[in-house]
């Protein structure tokens, strides 16, 4: 009877790593997309829970920058692109889409057409943690926080926790 058992149990642990290796050897599709293909979120700095805003100063100046206090509400919306396999960052401001892009002097800033230079972002989850890094598919920089409130461009760095943000 105690034959039986281990034999028994041989198999099941031989299954188990059969099961295990085929798995963990699986090509998963959609591994570009740690999103999904739309999400819309608050989008935070990860340490002192600033949110990214985008507005309209004077109602023509676009300006993205990371603001404290819950009197703001900015959701942004991420739609996957499959063409440039990233994602388009847009938030509706007074009616209508406007896009996190860069501008020519490697700015953040928002634009009314997705067609735009600097319109396209990757999303990256950070190691086995709750943040990720935004960052340009045209020019590598990811977004962090500057100063106080600052929302720039900084050259891609895993070890730059100022581009860490989280998702709400």
């Amino acid at each position: 009877m105690v034959k039986k058992n281990n034999k028994l149990c041989a198999y099941l642990a031989v299954a188990a790593l059969i099961v295990a290796i085929t798995v963990f050897s699986i090509k998963w599709p959609d591994k570009s997309k740690p999103l999904g293909n739309e999400y819309s979120c608050h989008v935070y700095n990860y340490d002192t829970f600033k949110l990214l805003s985008g507005a309209l100063v004077d109602g023509v100046v676009p300006r993205v920058s990371f603001n404290p206090g819950n009197r703001f509400s900015d959701e942004f919306n991420f739609v996957y692109d499959e063409d440039s396999e990233s994602y388009l960052i847009y938030e509706t401001i007074l009616g209508q889409d406007m896009y996190l892009c860069i501008t020519s002097d490697q700015k953040l800033s928002l634009t009314s057409s997705s067609d735009d230079y600097g319109c396209r972002w990757n999303v990256m989850k950070v190691g086995n943690t709750m943040y990720y890094m935004i960052f340009s598919a045209d020019t590598g920089d990811a977004i962090a926080l500057e100063n106080s409130l600052d929302a720039v461009l900084v050259p891609y760095d895993m070890e730059n926790t100022d581009a860490y943000v989280r998702f709400q």
